[in-house]
């Protein structure tokens, strides 16, 4: 027995049509549907996406249409789930602010135990694609976060993890990287750069990338979320373990570090030794010089500095930034374009 759905939700035993007869579809319409058995397991859910022309879908960019539970969606368990609370002012800017106890604001949720299951669909220009189960999660900083509204775009991270299908895509989603083979997308959303509309973070890293250094590629897309359009995206890697062995080569461990001081991946010994380090040494003296080369890829830190100058690059340099160093002897910390929507 096959059983299908049309409104986003999970086809199971209980739940949606049974299939007897072919499916007339003459409007934008998702299908999901799975087989069940007596004393079976269910088989996998599949979904597949019907677009039809409009204003949205025009305009040669790729497509994402990203399937989801609703409960996953909204409400207490909801990744995009708000209510009740109040937003109050904090310096230029409002953000959420609990008023009892029963009130909640998930995105500012972090973690896995905030990632949900959906089916993520991907059409290029010319139709060709690929659908997967993957997770996702709300995507933003932390004091982005706290901003969202229950009208707002929303950010979004996918994942291709093995949990839920195959692990990891294996087709040209983004075509400047620098391979085919991805385990996470993030899907900017341009909240501070709506205006514009938001190539500025896309064109610093592509600057980066021009200057012949590594960096996090993307595109523009646009997405739908249950079949609703959620807008134009940036399509991007991600700086993260997986994609620093994609560029770089080799399966060795990487430290990566975000403004602050946070941690992303690995440990802050060896950042901890390069503050301490240019915080004490002259570098006016040519043995300094050489041992600041030791901890800090000089010509590609200069590089970095050249391309976020020529870009005006706003909010830096305390924020905007991701630093990165491979686990070796011979590492040294290099720091990426990341998050530049303010130049």
């Amino acid at each position: 027995m096959i059983r299908f759905t049309i409104d986003g939700s999970d086809p199971s035993e209980e739940n949606g049509a049974v299939y007897t007869q072919p499916l007339l579809i003459d409007q934008s319409t998702i299908v999901r549907a799975a087989a069940f058995r007596s004393k079976a397991l269910p088989s996998i859910i599949r979904s597949e996406t019907f677009l039809f022309s409009g204003a949205a879908v025009r305009g040669n960019l790729p497509v994402f249409s990203l399937t989801i539970d609703e409960s996953n969606i909204f409400g207490p368990t909801g990744i995009l789930g708000i209510s009740g609370g109040e937003y109050i002012p904090l310096g230029t800017v409002t953000v959420w602010s609990a008023l009892d106890p029963e009130d909640y604001h998930n995105p500012t949720k972090r973690g896995i135990q905030w990632e949900r299951p959906v089916s993520i669909e991907y059409f290029d220009q010319s139709g060709d694609g690929f659908q997967m189960d993957g997770g996702i999660r709300v995507h933003g900083s932390v004091s982005a976060r706290p901003k969202l509204r229950v009208d707002s775009k929303f950010g979004y991270r996918l994942y291709f993890r093995s949990d839920y299908d195959e692990g990891g895509v294996d087709f040209p989603v983004i075509e400047e990287a620098d391979g085919n083979s991805f385990d996470r997308i993030v899907l900017r959303s341009g909240h501070n750069d709506a205006e514009n509309p938001f190539i500025s973070d896309e064109l610093m890293r592509r600057l980066s990338a021009s200057m012949g250094r590594l960096t996090s590629r993307g595109g523009f897309s646009h997405v739908f979320l249950n079949g609703d359009y959620s807008g134009y995206f940036n399509h991007t890697e991600r700086i993260e373990l997986a994609a620093l062995q994609t560029w770089f080569g080799g399966s060795n461990k990487w430290d990566i570090i975000k403004p602050f001081g946070n941690l992303s991946e690995g440990d802050k010994d060896e950042w901890n030794e390069m503050l301490s380090f240019f915080s004490a040494a002259d570098l006016a003296l040519p043995a300094n010089f050489i041992e600041a080369s030791r901890h800090l890829d000089l010509a590609a830190f200069v590089d970095y500095l050249l391309v976020n100058i020529y870009g005006d690059t706003g909010d830096w340099v305390q924020s905007n930034w991701r630093a990165v160093r491979e686990e070796t002897e011979n590492g040294k910390f290099r720091f990426l374009v990341w998050d530049a929507e303010f130049s």
